[in-house]
């Protein structure tokens, strides 16, 4: 008879400690932030994005993620939103963030939310707004009518920065740097 209620005890007290891990709320493993790097390789590997095109608008939006480059308020941009009834309901502090770029990539606020889903802040994480950037990209090439590579790269880099002579000088200045970049890979 002792030999079953320790058994049984023993059955009962299992059950007990099992139900209470079931109870406890769960810890997560902080996980470490990925750095710029890593979190363009993978991104071009869940887009298919080449991870050069990323490298070079990181680095030609935020200095390659200097953290004191990672905002830059577009006040034209501003005016046109504050003007358009769809955000009249909005603050003026809302629609500036809607209309300033954030981020390593500096993805405009409003971009982010229309075509990545992501509210603004989310831009600060390097590993969203690399996959951002990169859908960005995919969905400009997958737009662009031009078939040499040198053009649609250039196209790229030209509607990523939006339109107009700014636009122009920015995806020159891309493809210097990307030019850059592969030479100095193949002559280290």
């Amino acid at each position: 008879g002792l030999k079953i209620a320790l058994n049984f005890t023993i059955a009962k007290a299992a059950q007990v400690k099992e139900r209470m891990l079931e109870a406890l709320p769960k810890k997560e493993v902080a996980q470490r932030p990925l750095s710029l790097g890593e979190s363009i390789v993978k991104a071009s590997k869940t887009t298919g994005v080449d991870p050069l095109i990323l490298q070079v608008i990181s680095e030609k939006e935020s200095a390659g993620g200097d953290g004191r480059s990672l905002y830059r308020f577009e006040p034209n941009l501003f005016s046109r939103l504050r003007g358009d009834r769809n955000y009249k309901d909005l603050s003026d502090s809302e629609v500036r963030m809607l209309a300033s770029s954030h981020g390593a990539f500096h993805i405009l606020g409003l971009t982010a939310e229309r075509e990545c889903g992501l509210h603004f802040s989310k831009l600060y994480d390097t590993e969203r707004s690399a996959l951002c950037a990169a859908r960005i990209v995919k969905r400009i090439d997958e737009t662009v009518k031009a078939k040499a590579t040198e053009h649609r790269l250039r196209e790229i880099f030209r509607q990523y920065n939006g339109q107009g002579p700014a636009a122009e000088n920015y995806a020159k200045d891309a493809m210097g740097r990307l030019a850059a970049i592969l030479y100095q890979r193949t002559n280290g």
